[in-house]
């Protein structure tokens, strides 16, 4: 690349971080806190498990990678919102990666910036960019590995492809169809007939980096399905009619789902290490959707967890800016040329490692930038703009939401050295946390994190107990989502025996009218209800 597309590239990765830290309010939540149930669970099992616990224990579909690295930072004191802060660079990495990935493949520097500006701005991956758990990560290395892949394609070294693959394997379970829908366009295509047992050789080595997850994957086998079975009908139904207007209009989505069609066609018809590469992107969006689907309709995954589909967001932005490949572009002129007796010399592109018949020198020529790739790029920052602006103004305003304000004046009262019940039932699907929360948005209470504090009877492998965060004053913050009596007296008793304040603040209960008459009950006469809220302080 030039001086000035290497700047243009990273003008467009600081404005895609800088893009997606305007979701914080949104992602920053009670809900996002609950997904701690994740670390807490793994926590507990590597401290009554048997020594190997930490490389083999699995939290549901997630292998232990994210989990050690979230109680690694729980153990080097890295403050809640640190959390976030890693998610979204795990995110954004995707966009240089995948812009790396486009440039290895064709060199062609417009398509590389293409698929830059296209990452970027994919409503998907911003949407959860700022998680919890572990889908930023399995985004962010899919497009490493994806990268690696395209340079071995081209002729390239192994290791780096091995080393990302077993990242993948240890990160999450479905981080494996990208491998695999790379294995399968090695064994389908002519490219990939010569480095079969090169790539073979590769996959095996990642196999025995793996190894240690044989166990908790083999366990995963034997459980029951958390979900009901949704049946294929309302897994085709999320698929198409859920998730397209989930984060924007749905005709853009369509839109976007035929440009990929374009790119896979596309890929098809390029040829060498190209073809190898962009075909693996068209089988990973293809296979892995309908596995996707599959455990949808099973009752692996509800229909409601649309995060699942961001394992995709790497291949299907490669392959929209490779169907946009026309529009980036303009007719192509020779890289360098010096003027000699025979006229202008075209260098010829010689690849170290290249395999015969593979991927054959060609001449290095890049494509200009078509002025009407500008005007595509500020069409889609508009509409990109126009989606996310009403999102940031429900944020904007829950700083001055009127609702519950018996809650939101609870939790401001929060101090330091008291424990806060916070009991909030979700008025928004609890994996997508897109709603600017007004109580949360008034806590008080300093920093705090992750810790066990102690409540007989309660074991952190319970999910529903509340997700105990501890404030460096020794006050606590319980997060729960479901207003479940029993647990909270446990929790409330615990502490107020200790000599603490509790406050109680449970809000959106309008939501769960069963919950509040068990709430009601549970406090009696030291509760103070108001329109969907419920407070109350219980002294030691």
């Amino acid at each position: 690349m030039s001086r000035r597309e290497s700047l243009t590239l990273l003008a467009i990765c600081v404005f895609a971080i800088a893009w997606q830290f305007l979701r914080w309010p949104l992602r920053w939540n009670p809900i996002a806190v609950a997904y701690g149930a994740y670390v807490a669970e793994y926590r507990f099992a590597i401290q009554t498990g048997p020594w190997h616990a930490p490389l083999t224990h699995f939290v549901g579909l997630h292998p232990p990678a994210w989990p050690l690295a979230f109680l690694a930072g729980l153990k080097a004191h890295v403050p809640a919102g640190g959390w976030l802060v890693g998610s979204a660079l795990a995110s954004w990495v995707a966009v240089p990666a995948c812009a790396a990935a486009a440039w290895t493949s064709f060199r062609s520097a417009p398509l590389a910036l293409g698929t830059a500006a296209v990452v970027a701005l994919l409503p998907h991956r911003i949407a959860y960019g700022l998680e919890v758990n572990n889908y930023p990560a399995i985004v962010g290395l899919s497009a490493l590995q994806a990268m690696a892949f395209a340079a071995w394609a081209r002729g390239g070294r192994g290791a780096p492809l091995l080393v990302t693959t077993a990242a993948l394997a240890w990160t999450h379970v479905l981080g494996l169809l990208l491998p695999a829908a790379q294995l399968a366009a090695v064994l389908l295509l002519p490219e990939g007939r010569a480095r079969r047992a090169e790539f073979g050789r590769l996959m095996a080595g990642a196999a025995l980096l793996a190894l240690p997850l044989v166990p908790g994957a083999v366990g995963l086998l034997g459980e029951e399905p958390i979900n009901a079975e949704a049946g294929l009908g309302r897994a085709w139904q999320a698929l198409t009619s859920l998730l397209p207007g989930r984060y924007g209009a749905a005709w853009a989505a369509w839109l976007s789902v035929a440009l990929a069609s374009a790119g896979a066609v596309a890929a098809w018809r390029t040829s060498g290490g190209a073809r190898l590469a962009a075909t693996s992107w068209a089988l990973h969006v293809v296979g892995g959707g309908a596995l996707v689907i599959a455990a949808m309709a099973s009752g692996a995954a509800s229909p409601e967890q649309l995060p699942y589909f961001t394992l995709l967001a790497p291949s299907f932005g490669l392959l929209i800016a490779l169907g946009l490949r026309p529009v980036w572009e303009r007719e192509a002129a020779p890289a360098t040329t010096a003027p000699s007796s025979n006229g202008p010399r075209v260098e010829a592109e010689v690849r170290p490692g290249a395999e015969p018949g593979l991927d054959p020198p060609a001449p290095s020529l890049r494509p200009a930038p078509s002025r009407r790739a500008q005007g595509l790029a500020l069409a889609a920052l508009a509409w990109s703009v126009g989606v996310t602006a009403p999102l940031l103004l429900d944020t904007a305003l829950a700083a001055t939401d009127p609702r519950f304000p018996d809650a939101r004046a609870q939790a401001s009262a929060w101090a330091p050295d008291e424990v806060l019940l916070l009991v909030q039932i979700p008025w928004y699907l609890d994996d997508d946390k897109d709603a600017g929360d007004p109580v949360w948005r008034g806590l008080r209470g300093g920093a705090w994190n992750y810790a066990d504090p102690g409540v007989p009877g309660l074991t952190p492998t319970d999910p529903y107990w509340g997700q105990p965060m501890r404030t460096r004053q020794g006050g606590w913050l319980y997060t729960f989502t479901s207003p479940d009596a029993d647990r909270l007296a446990a929790v409330s008793s615990a502490h107020t025996a200790r000599g603490q304040t509790v406050r109680v603040a449970a809000y959106g209960l309008d939501k769960d009218p069963r919950g509040a008459r068990r709430l009601q009950s549970w406090l009696g006469a030291a509760g103070r209800s108001g329109a969907g809220e419920l407070t109350a302080t219980l002294r030691p």
